[in-house]
């Protein structure tokens, strides 16, 4: 699948969710460039979205240069209040044992089901580059796909191109 240098994430995805509703898809991994799944990460996404089938589901992710310390490992969003992330900073042996249920992700490290991948989920007018990963699964939640993070997906984060990433944010 060709996508355009020049597309920024949104539309992007939204390219490659038409290609795979075109090509009746089943599926639908999002990875970021900068994301790196250690062994077997992938196949207990895969597996626990096999028995679970309208679930979306995402890895536990940690630094490269802090494999043992989580940075991302679920959102909890509520009205009026500061976002929560949960587990950020704790050593990966306080994760849960078991998959739990969040409130948004983002599109490092997510598996859908081709039916939570749809065009009015991303707002592609008004998030055309950053977050728009984050109100799309909340939208999907809000839709009744529930929303996933599996403890024992590990992918590493590289952090190396941040500032390049923070100067798209900016007005300058």
């Amino acid at each position: 699948l060709s996508i355009p240098s020049d597309y920024y994430w949104t539309k992007a995805v939204l390219t490659l969710y038409q290609y795979c509703h075109q090509h009746h898809k089943q599926q639908i991994l999002l990875m970021n460039h900068d994301c790196t799944p250690t062994p077997g990460c992938l196949t207990q996404l895969l597996n626990f979205q096999e028995a679970h089938p309208e679930a979306a589901c995402h890895v536990v992710l940690v630094n490269r240069e802090q494999p043992d310390v989580v940075w991302w490992a679920g959102r909890r969003t509520r009205f009026a209040q500061r976002d929560l992330w949960l587990f950020h900073q704790h050593p990966l042996t306080e994760l849960p044992g078991a998959p739990y249920t969040v409130d948004a992700m983002p599109g490092q490290c997510l598996l859908m089901p081709i039916a939570a991948a749809r065009e009015e989920f991303l707002y592609a007018r008004y998030l055309p580059h950053y977050f728009s990963d984050i109100v799309q699964t909340s939208c999907m939640r809000r839709a009744g796909f529930p929303l996933y993070v599996i403890p024992d997906a590990i992918a590493l984060k590289d952090h190396s191109d941040l500032e390049l990433k923070r100067k798209r944010t900016r007005c300058d």
